[in-house]
């Protein structure tokens, strides 16, 4: 009967809800030495899972704008884009096809889904993504410009965005800094953790940006009644440190931390702030 249904959407919305609900799900069905998370006959699950993605499979180059995002974030958050490298292949095909339509939270959850696992996207789509980006973001709200910039920050320093996908270095860093000044106006519509994000990744970038901007950023938040935690008070100090060092010209390594080390212990949260709002 699954045969029967028409179109892209169903099938979209089927991963999607499984990718949010439970992102071992998939591997769950091949687990012998755990129970399924939903109990019940393991057998019929994997015989629905396979129906389902076999008919996505069939779909994906014929997903439009509406669908291409959550297709790619889906796959991510399920751990299945490695394994179908084809399939995300056509799905980045399809979102460059159509990025002129992508909305904001379209265009963060294919950042999102490449940024994740450090799946570089085609080369045609990153700088059509910039391009799109450029001439939209007086549309992105706080969250949108955090989550952009740290996708844009994981992209680039895994030397993705700048030689794989040949976006120029210069129009690169006037992106990023258009970014920040968008985040810098509407930052007292966002939390703490938009915050975090966004100077964590100026911060790894290295962007050259004017104090003002930085501190119109923060300043929202240090007259609030809002909490920060932990990891997004050590981010937001660590990243202010390390702004500060690329605005005077000095080395960043003198905050006595390496690249592979900033990975290691100061950004826990590569994928926490990515999921649930999707």
């Amino acid at each position: 009967q699954i045969d029967r249904i028409p179109g892209v959407k169903p099938f979209v919305l089927c991963l999607h809800r499984i990718a949010k609900v439970s992102p071992r799900f998939v591997t769950s069905l091949h687990d012998r030495e755990r129970p399924h998370y939903y109990g019940g006959n393991r057998y019929k699950q994997r015989l629905l899972w396979d129906e389902v993605w076999r008919r996505f499979i069939r779909v994906a180059d014929q997903m439009d704008h509406e669908y291409v995002g959550r297709a790619l974030w889906s796959l991510s958050r399920l751990e299945l884009m490695s394994s179908n490298v084809k399939l995300v292949q056509t799905l980045d095909t399809r979102a460059a096809d159509v990025v002129q339509f992508l909305s904001p939270t379209h265009m963060t959850q294919i950042l999102w889904s490449h940024a994740s696992i450090h799946f570089s996207p085609i080369r045609e789509l990153f700088p059509a993504l910039c391009a799109h980006v450029e001439t939209t973001s007086e549309l992105y709200e706080p969250r949108a410009l955090s989550q952009t910039l740290w996708s844009v920050a994981k992209l680039a320093f895994n030397r993705m965005a700048l030689t794989v996908n040949g976006t120029s270095s210069e129009r690169f860093r006037r992106i990023v800094t258009l970014l920040a000044e968008r985040m810098a106006a509407r930052a007292s519509q966002g939390n703490t953790q938009d915050v975090s994000n966004a100077l964590w990744a100026l911060a790894k970038m290295e962007t050259k940006l004017d104090p003002q901007t930085v501190n119109d950023i923060v300043a929202p938040f240090m007259t609030s009644n809002m909490t920060f935690s932990k990891q997004d008070t050590a981010n937001i100090v660590w990243s202010l440190g390390r702004l500060k060092l690329v605005y005077y010209g000095e080395p960043a390594h003198d905050l006595g931390c390496r690249d592979d080390e900033d990975d290691r212990h100061r950004h826990h949260h590569d994928h926490r702030p990515h999921h649930h709002h999707y």
